[in-house]
């Protein structure tokens, strides 16, 4: 695991101190998967009186200030808490609370397409360190050369792109 401690894990099963004869590996796998770092669980019984758990954990893609809390956003749109600081990801903000975080811990926060978009952004923008989202606007960010720029929440965002460095470089030129 990356993201949940050995601790952690224990705690999620729930097997601590029980006999392995009466675990039962389909109700743990499930109580495991209901954690949002956790994709896939496996959970075998061995001779003669172990637990073996086998983790697959959401690989945080976004890291989304959600008008002042902090969340990791897998690609398919699941949110869990920030676990530690690293720098490799892609950042946005919401100056105001977006993300629907009502449901279950592992339905989608918000619309995996747009974290799609973001990814793309961030490949062909890479100068581009942190974005904004506004529900009204979609996706921007603060241009060195002194203005905002909006990308929206969905379409070609490729195009988008060269289109932008082609009319961007063009005004600053002139």
């Amino acid at each position: 695991q990356q993201m949940l401690s050995l601790a952690q894990v224990r705690s999620l099963a729930g097997v601590e101190g029980q006999s392995a004869f009466l675990v039962d590996p389909g109700v743990v796998e499930a109580r495991l998967k209901e954690a949002a770092e956790v994709s896939e669980a496996t959970v075998m019984l061995k001779w003669p009186n172990r637990v073996e758990i086998s983790l697959q954990e959401h690989q945080p893609s976004v890291e989304w200030n959600d008008g002042g809390r902090i969340w990791w956003l897998s690609a398919d749109g699941t949110a869990y808490i920030q676990h530690g600081i690293q720098s490799d990801r892609t950042q946005v903000t919401s100056a105001d609370p977006v993300l629907n975080l009502d449901g279950n811990a592992n339905d989608p926060v918000i619309d995996p397409g747009l974290l799609s978009a973001v990814d793309v952004l961030s490949k062909h923008m890479p100068e581009v360190n942190s974005w904004q989202f506004d529900p009204d606007h979609g996706l921007s960010f603060d241009d060195v050369r002194g203005w905002q720029a909006y990308f929206g929440e969905g379409g070609d965002m490729r195009m988008k792109v060269r289109i932008y460095n082609t009319l961007a470089d063009k005004l600053f030129a002139e």
